[in-house]
């Protein structure tokens, strides 16, 4: 299947630039800290770490790896290419999303071990890292610069990172428990009944879906200008 070599590809190319090693070394600083944490603050301190860091890791990487490609050329190759805009964009975002989540077990199980809910926090940081890499996909692919792209992508910061209130119980707008963060946060300190799993699920799923078709819709709008059609 050309989805299935595209993502070898793209597993390849971040391998050989370095991503892997990058977070190798991260991950050994995060196991590091957590051991040094007083147990009061371990957990929420880990929490706070795959949400902030793991869970994003796409959007951090997907910027390079868009302008890179803008500039040799790579992504006007598709419109002569039998890869699909939409086989194109998921390779990019499920391989960044197994790197993130790789990442976070190797994280969790040296500091916890085998006692953490794995499903629920491996399920949050894969689709937390789809979404995430989604929404850099749809910035990298209008700015100009790597350094545009990283002036523009803090100004979303906010938008991740107010759920936090909602989910340490501080003063908060109800509606921020319907965003990706929350859901993701839920999923990765995790539940106490099936029901909230498969509603937490629900919403990041919907999220990710939702991007996706907006990442995709906007690559073909923009590959179609360039044909001329």
């Amino acid at each position: 299947m050309r989805i299935v070599a595209q993502i070898k590809t793209d597993i390849a190319f971040q391998v050989k630039h370095g991503f892997y090693l990058a977070y190798f070394i991260i991950a050994i600083i995060y196991i590091i800290f957590l051991r040094f944490i007083p147990l009061d603050w371990k957990e929420t301190g880990a929490i706070l770490l795959i949400f902030s860091d793991c869970s994003f890791l796409g959007s951090f990487f997907i910027g390079g790896i868009i302008l890179l490609e803008k500039d040799q050329g790579m992504i006007d190759q598709l419109l002569i290419s039998p890869l699909r805009i939409s086989e194109y964009i998921l390779s990019k975002a499920l391989s960044l999303s197994c790197l993130a989540t790789l990442a976070s077990f190797v994280i969790l199980f040296a500091s916890f071990g085998p006692s953490l809910p794995y499903t629920s926090i491996l399920l949050a940081v894969f689709g937390c890292s789809l979404f995430a890499t989604f929404l850099g996909m749809m910035i990298a692919i209008n700015a100009k610069s790597v350094n545009q792209y990283l002036l523009i992508t803090p100004l979303f910061v906010p938008i991740f990172f107010l759920p936090l209130a909602n989910y340490f119980s501080l003063p908060a707008p109800s509606f921020l428990e319907w965003t990706p963060s929350y859901s993701t946060l839920q999923l990765i300190s995790g539940f106490h009944s099936i029901s909230d799993l498969a509603f937490h699920l629900f919403i990041l799923s919907s999220w990710i879906f939702l991007f996706f078709f907006l990442v995709k819709y906007h690559y073909e709008r923009i590959l179609s200008k360039k044909a001329g059609v």
